[in-house]
């Protein structure tokens, strides 16, 4: 774990959100996308400022 990677985590976790690795750089363009919905959602279709998206982790199963 590089010290950039503990740095970060540290910040994002301090509020209580999880940090989670998106892999490198280059997957931002995906990331992109999704607050670009999330600004829709709550600006123009009315939801408000205070939602955002949740990753569930499910299980591994057989």
């Amino acid at each position: 774990m590089s010290s950039r990677w503990a740095t970060t985590t540290r910040a994002v976790r301090r509020p209580g959100f999880d940090a989670v690795d998106a892999g490198p750089l280059k997957n931002a363009r995906y990331l992109e996308p999704l607050s670009l919905l999330n600004i829709h959602l709550g600006r123009v279709l009315g939801h408000g400022t205070r939602i955002g998206f949740s990753w569930v982790h499910a299980e591994a199963t057989g």
